[in-house]
């Protein structure tokens, strides 16, 4: 293991004695036209592809296939209720959007 590598026990699956297997990650990028969606293993993509629009029955397969507890997305666009609603129930989810105000009452909850 590199000596900057950084491994949380949450993160962490004890494959065997002698190898420590990262936790996967989802990581989804909703740009203005494009959907970029990325399963992470380490530092590794194991999985990618572009899907607009994204839809939760896509998450769903890609859970189902890799078991990431952890989701990052970034956003330029909103993000559709039904995908943020998968995401809050499936995930420990960070979201990173154009708008960190958006759904406050008042801009004092910024």
């Amino acid at each position: 293991m590199p000596h900057n590598q950084i491994i949380r026990p949450e993160m962490t699956n004890k494959s065997d004695d002698n190898h420590i297997v990262t936790e996967a990650k989802l990581v989804i990028d909703f740009g203005n036209t494009l959907t970029k969606v990325a399963i992470f293993q380490g530092n590794d993509i194991v999985e990618q592809l572009t899907k607009t629009p994204l839809d939760p029955d896509t998450l769903f397969l890609l859970k189902e296939k890799y078991s990431p507890s952890f989701a990052i997305s970034a956003s330029v666009i909103d993000i559709p209720e039904k995908l943020k609603k998968f995401l809050e129930e499936n995930f420990k989810w960070i979201s990173l959007q154009h708008n960190p105000c958006a759904g406050t009452q008042s801009l004092q909850d910024c």
